[in-house]
């Protein structure tokens, strides 16, 4: 890992208009057509080249959408988006398609990512056909290649999706991220829809793959245990906002804001390093977001300037990087 920032994320900002049902319009008093559901509120952070950059936080808090913003599959609603140093923000059509080479992405659910009616051997070369020319023959080595990267066998190549079990579609999908020879690979809960048994061995494999093709991952989760073993660096969102951010070691040895210390404190496989914080109440709606700290109203420590003032983001350990949006430090 190197201190090259390779994609950089600068107050990222996503939202999308949800109609308003007839029984809200009636019963509710609702007179506009549509509501803003405020997904990713300001979201700030960096993958350096190398690295393994972690986003955490409860379902719900934004995680996919922002994966989802980033590579391109949804346009920015506000913000920045540069990877290796290039502005890819209002890039799309085919000008965003040479840098679907560069950042490919691992979907959570294995089953749902394959085309079902596609070869494993036509899902691996459809895409080096199609960014590189190439010949098909060699096209079908290289993913051959990729095959005995990822531990199945070359003799699998004409069988279809269905045919394999969830983590054998999981290394399938991983080898079609790596078709291309990405730099950055976006990681969606790569792993929470297989078995806990498997899910070490998916592990184990994209580390290996990590090193061994110089790739960066921003990698997506809720399980706190996942990201522990795998981040170097992470951020902790809620409700849209990232709320802590630094070294996986120091969020997890000492970590400063209450949220987080709530999710290591719910989290039993892990060793606390805190007192247990409660959690009561709901998150707020992301329709209507409160004036001040998004998680003032389920926070034990909360103190009136929260309810109505909201936190900047700034910089606690300037040794570290250590970020935190919190009134309380």
């Amino acid at each position: 890992m190197t201190d090259e920032l390779l994609l950089e994320v600068r107050n990222l900002t996503q939202y999308f208009e949800r109609p308003v049902s007839w029984l809200e319009r009636v019963f509710g008093g609702k007179q506009q057509k549509s509501r803003v559901v405020h997904a990713v509120n300001g979201v700030s952070f960096a993958v350096r080249r190398g690295e393994v950059f972690g986003l955490v936080g409860e379902s719900g808090c934004g995680k996919s959408t922002t994966a989802r913003t980033v590579v391109g599959l949804l346009p920015p609603k506000g913000g920045e988006i540069l990877f290796a140093s290039k502005d890819i923000t209002g890039l799309s059509g085919a000008k965003l398609t040479p840098l679907r080479r560069k950042i490919q992405m691992v979907f959570q659910n294995p089953y749902a990512s394959l085309d079902p009616r596609q070869r494993i051997e036509d899902i691996l070369t459809e895409p080096i056909l199609f960014h590189e020319s190439v010949s098909r023959a060699d096209a079908r080595e290289r993913a051959m290649a990729l095959l005995d990267k990822i531990g199945l066998h070359r003799d699998q190549a004409r069988r279809y999706p269905h045919q394999f079990s969830g983590g054998q579609r999981q290394r399938i999908a991983i080898a079609r991220a790596l078709a291309t020879g990405p730099e950055l690979v976006v990681a969606d809960e790569p792993v929470s829809a297989l078995d806990v048994s498997v899910q070490a061995q998916i592990l184990n494999l994209m580390m290996d793959l990590k090193d061994e093709f110089d790739l960066s991952y921003l990698f997506i989760a809720h399980d706190l245990s996942v990201v522990r073993h795998v981040a170097d660096r992470l951020a902790v969102m809620y409700l849209g906002f990232v709320v802590e951010s630094g070294s996986s070691e120091e969020v997890f040895e000492r970590p400063l804001h209450p949220y987080t210390v709530a999710l290591l404190d719910a989290a039993p496989s892990l060793a606390k390093k805190s007192k247990s914080v409660p959690l009561t109440g709901d998150a707020p709606s992301p329709v209507n977001l409160p004036p001040g700290c998004p998680f003032a109203s389920r926070c034990p420590k909360s103190r009136p300037e929260c309810e109505t003032e909201r936190p900047t983001l700034r910089e606690v350990s300037e040794s570290s990087g250590r970020l935190l949006a919190c009134h309380q430090q």
